[in-house]
């Protein structure tokens, strides 16, 4: 029995251990991978419930029961205490451990002061009883909806550092429409009255994010237009729009934004669910372009994001409607969704700017927090060359595609946000990028000079 019990004791210590080396952040979890940790936990306690087996014999030490008795503080205090970590000092894994074993202290101290002395406490009458129960309720609640209001209304936020697109171009960061301080919130876009990095952008700001074509109130750029650009895409497009509405104000011209998130503008729909009409949105573009005809359409989606199912994101989707199960698969079907766009407005004369993505900045966290900020801004960055590998089959995707129609070209935004080696999301104190996959205000206007080009040239194939 003893044999048996230590046995299955190892084992269960075996998984834990496997569980902690094997389990990655590119598995779904919580999921059935879940399943690992906790069967290993259940064999320890079951080992250690007989009281002759060695796994029991070790977790009766004192040190190891110590560890037990403020386990429970320590779970709560080391996540707010990472959390902070990581916010303050982004990409630094080594502080994450350090961290993890500092929140001990609050967790002792908690355990001590506050949790013994409630569990110790035998109230004398029952108004006593309920006033303390009543306290105990009270505090976390509050603190909750102070802190839910505090999240919506981007208390300690600042903006992103840089130059703002109305200094930059004229009155192309004013919207001609009526809903100039409107911002949209969906799990993407943050609300707020200016509070997020997000809802600085001025497509957020206007209301052209989740919403349907609206050409109206999304209309960017001087008063007298010698002509018009249309932006088109998923989040891409509206973290983009405010580099593009300056760039297209410098040649003259005013630009049309409109932007679903999850939802790239191709010739046919995105896997998995939308909370908004995706496919008709998509067709009422071509539409609208083929009516007003721009002098150029910009295509701005997260293209890498959907040639890569292994990272358990969307896809275009299959005749069927499901995910690719495949790289390859899923170029295929990217190709196909963006060629019969390319085609159409370029048969109708009129010029393409395929945008391609942004480095994606794996493992960033913007640190625009006043607490972060007390501490000083610090640079964050990955390898160039890892970015442009990662996004590579997406980029040969929209190359072939724009070499089969003349006039269509691929914009690349590397050159502008990366030097020879490294793409930066923060550097020497501006912040570049809002979160991980898209572009601040700042970071938009590094790529002004480029995609006025890009502009000038597409626009000189419009007939």
């Amino acid at each position: 029995r003893r044999a048996t019990a230590t046995a299955t004791g190892l084992l269960g210590a075996g998984i834990v251990v496997a569980s902690a080396l094997l389990i990655t952040e590119a598995m779904p979890f919580p999921g059935f991978v879940a399943l690992l940790p906790v069967a290993g936990s259940v064999l320890l306690i079951l080992a250690g419930s007989h009281h002759t087996s060695g796994v029991s014999a070790v977790l009766s030490t004192r040190p190891l029961v110590a560890i037990g008795d403020i386990s429970y503080s320590w779970y709560l205090w080391h996540w707010p205490i990472i959390v902070f970590t990581v916010l303050l000092f982004p990409g630094q894994r080594t502080l994450l451990l350090i961290a993890a074993i500092a929140s001990l202290l609050p967790a002792i101290a908690s355990y001590r002061l506050l949790e013994q002395p409630m569990r110790r406490l035998r109230p004398r009458s029952r108004p006593r009883a309920a006033a303390i129960i009543a306290t105990t309720l009270a505090v976390p609640l509050a603190m909750s909806v102070v802190l839910l209001i505090g999240a919506n209304a981007g208390w300690g936020l600042t903006s992103a550092s840089g130059v703002a697109v109305g200094a930059a171009a004229g009155t192309a960061g004013s919207p001609s429409g009526t809903q100039q301080d409107m911002a949209v919130a969906d799990g993407e876009v943050a609300g707020g009255e200016g509070g997020s990095l997000r809802s600085q952008h001025i497509a957020v700001k206007a209301g052209c994010v989740n919403s349907s074509l609206n050409p109206r109130r999304c209309t960017f750029g001087p008063e007298n237009p010698t002509g018009t650009i249309l932006l088109a895409g998923d989040s891409q497009a509206y973290a983009l729009a405010d580099g593009v509405v300056a760039a297209a104000t410098a040649l003259g011209y005013d630009t049309v934004v409109t932007s679903h998130t999850g939802c790239p503008f191709l010739g046919r729909e995105s896997s998995g669910v939308h909370n908004y009409p995706c496919r008709s949105w998509q067709k009422s573009i071509v539409d609208y372009a083929l009516k007003v005809r721009p002098k150029a359409v910009l295509i701005s989606n997260l293209s890498e994001g959907y040639v890569h199912p292994e990272a358990g994101w969307r896809t275009a989707a299959t005749d069927g409607g499901g995910r690719a199960g495949s790289v390859d698969e899923a170029v295929s079907l990217w190709r196909k969704g963006l060629e019969p766009v390319v085609s159409t407005l370029r048969r109708a004369g009129i010029g393409v700017v395929i945008i391609s993505s942004v480095p994606q900045m794996t493992g960033y966290t913007d640190g625009t927090s006043l607490l972060s900020q007390a501490f000083g801004s610090r640079d964050f960055s990955i390898s160039r060359q890892d970015s442009e590998d990662y996004r590579k089959p997406a980029f040969d995707a929209e190359r072939s595609v724009a070499k089969a129609y003349p006039g269509a070209l691929v914009f690349d935004p590397h050159p502008s946000l990366c030097d020879e080696d490294t793409c930066w999301a923060t550097h020497d104190g501006s912040v570049f990028y809002q979160d991980e996959t898209h572009v601040s205000v700042a970071g938009s206007m590094l790529l002004v000079d480029r995609l006025s080009a890009a502009i000038r040239q597409a626009a000189a194939t419009s007939s």
